[in-house]
């Protein structure tokens, strides 16, 4: 077990009151290590405000303690320590955080292996399968005892992250976690089929016009979806329940690296699965965004067949220059760098 920086251990347990947030437009890994931070807090008596600027995914709102999130936070409040969960860029938390003065120490779990450092104290861990991992650890050393609660918001965590246990993140590290949540008395089972068989009926929709978009290379090795805003509003459907489509593209045999680009006014957020030939979180740093060697994401200007086009010639020439190379090893997971929020 990870040892989380001492400092982080003494400055939470000196405080009173404190901000727990995360990345705008929260994921499973966000929410559920977020949430259940909130809640090894209050074990301690710590009062814990736990903030989002983006509502909750239909998918995740049965979390427990999910609807004590608020969306805004009190200009009359002052904190004595903020911690901003799974986010590897500050301008991924908002424009709508409390002030430098009003936030105390900023102390920031992450685990992206790309990520732009902030804060005051950091725990950066990119060999964790997901920030609830990092939470997990965090609890031990605040000598707080996990419950069936914080089993199943930091499982919630782990499992979304990990894809379910099948990605290549999931280690030894990951596995021993999730023993340890199920010792809590939490039914996997149970929480599988609330998380991922209890879909709406428009996500289902949804799914059926994003997979009509499925175009493949040339080559067979990179596949790539599209997402537009008319997709949307047909099925009456939002962004959060694209989650996992990409897998849809990433399973196809041949195929290396999946696309799928969501389109968001005159620019697109593209998100990339590599099966390890090609390391995507590289190629989304040149192109200003960021995320794992085989998950990440960027923004594009431009309509999403321009930025497909643009991609397939990127990704055909990153392809053509891993002929040889060993497969590149790092998490794939569905959470990707988005410098672009939604608003």
């Amino acid at each position: 077990m990870a040892a989380p920086p001492r400092q982080i251990v003494q400055t939470l347990m000196a405080a009173h009151r404190v901000l727990v947030t995360c990345h705008r437009n929260p994921d499973g890994d966000a929410l559920g290590s977020m949430l259940a931070l909130g809640r090894i807090l209050g074990k301690l008596g710590i009062e814990a405000t736990l903030y989002s600027q983006d509502s909750v995914p239909k998918q995740f709102v049965t979390l427990p303690l999910a609807d004590t999130i608020v969306r805004k936070v009190d200009p009359g409040m002052r904190f004595d320590a903020t911690v901003a969960v799974d986010t590897g860029d500050q301008a991924l938390l908002g424009d709508q955080m409390p002030s430098r003065e009003a936030a105390g120490t900023l102390i920031v779990l992450d685990h992206h292996s790309s990520s732009k450092p902030f804060g005051d104290l950091r725990w950066h861990d990119p060999g964790a399968a997901a920030t609830g991992i990092l939470v997990a650890e965090l609890s031990s050393a605040l000598e707080v005892t996990l419950d069936a609660t914080m089993g199943e918001l930091l499982w919630c965590a782990l499992y979304t992250d990990t894809g379910g246990f099948r990605y290549s993140s999931t280690d030894a590290r990951a596995l021993r976690l999730a023993a340890r949540l199920a010792e809590t008395g939490i039914r996997p089972w149970d929480l599988a089929v609330k998380l991922y068989e209890n879909n709406p009926v428009e996500r289902v929709r949804l799914l059926g016009q994003v997979l009509a978009s499925l175009e493949l290379s040339a080559s067979g090795h990179i596949a790539s979806l599209s997402v537009t805003e008319g997709m949307l509003s047909a099925c009456n459907a939002d962004e959060s329940m694209l989650d996992g489509f990409i897998n849809y593209a990433r399973a196809i045999e041949g195929v290396e690296v999946a696309v799928q680009v969501l389109q968001r006014g005159p620019s697109c957020r593209i998100s990339m699965r590599s099966k390890g030939r090609v390391n995507v979180g590289r190629l989304a740093q040149r192109l200003g965004g960021g995320g794992h060697p085989n998950a990440a994401g960027c923004q594009m200007d431009g309509s999403p067949k321009d930025v497909q086009r643009r991609l397939l010639e990127l990704l055909e020439a990153a392809l053509e220059d891993s002929v040889g190379s060993a497969p590149v090893d790092g998490p794939v997971q569905d959470t990707t760098w988005d410098p672009s929020p939604r608003t």
